[in-house]
């Protein structure tokens, strides 16, 4: 705890957590962690100690649990511009437990459950990273305090199931991104969010699927080529849609 570690150009495999972090401030970078019988990074908190771990340039594939974890309140983790975050067993990125994590600049593919899953009581600031071919949803995220999310400017391509999916998320952001060849775009329940400024093309099936008791608001967002509707509407969900261009959809 309160340990200022570099931890650089490090190769680490078959054990079962490869790093563990416990409210402390080190630098993980230029490491390649892999084949480890658990996940990859833990970064945890205790006894409300603040931690400030950063990892970066990091190659984290191919653990039989989840790439990183983040987790406990008071948590601030940075995770950057890391060079693959592929093939894990479950989530490539996971947050839990009152965490906060700055996810930017990373390449997050081939997960095998989530390639970012934020979890109740968390919440992420998502940047320019590309999320693709994710099993699962590429951004996963629900409850609360999801409703700080920003997901900004992020290649989200190529998941089996949904570009983004979230559940009972209130007043979140989702800005300038290019969601396209997913099952689904964007995937809602109970949830709230600002879509503005996206660009939302060939999924599979819509471009935006609102359910539940959802009420977002959906502007300036380029919405074309999916494979049935560009937004579609469920159950006791309306929106306000401004300003957006949403043509050549099948329906």
């Amino acid at each position: 705890m309160g340990n200022m570690a570099k931890i650089k150009g490090c190769e680490i495999r078959q054990t079962n957590t490869a790093i563990e972090v416990i409210s402390a401030q080190p630098t993980i970078m230029m490491c390649t962690l892999e084949n480890n019988n658990e996940t990859g990074i833990i970064s945890m908190t205790k006894f409300g100690l603040r931690c400030d771990a950063k990892i970066k340039y990091c190659t984290i594939q191919r653990n039989k649990e989840f790439g990183i974890i983040v987790t406990g309140a008071n948590n601030f983790t940075r995770i950057e511009q890391n060079l693959t975050i592929s093939e894990n067993t479950r989530a490539g990125i996971k947050v839990e437990n009152d965490a906060y994590a700055s996810i930017v600049q990373n390449k997050i593919e081939q997960n095998f459950a989530q390639g970012i899953l934020i979890t109740e009581s968390t919440y992420a600031h998502i940047e320019a990273n590309t999320i693709a071919k994710n099993y699962k949803a590429n951004i996963a995220l629900g409850g609360p305090k999801a409703s700080d999310c920003v997901i900004l400017k992020n290649q989200i391509l190529s998941s089996r199931q949904e570009g983004v999916f979230m559940i009972e998320v209130g007043f979140c952001w989702l800005i300038r991104n290019t969601i396209s060849d997913n099952a689904d775009g964007i995937v809602m329940f109970d949830s709230n969010p600002n879509i503005e400024n996206n660009q939302i093309n060939n999924n599979m099936r819509a471009g935006i699927v609102c359910t539940g008791a959802s009420f977002p608001k959906v502007t300036s967002n380029n919405i074309f080529g999916n494979h049935q509707t560009g937004i579609n509407f469920r159950d006791n969900s309306i929106g306000s849609l401004v300003g957006n261009k949403i043509f050549k959809n099948y329906y």
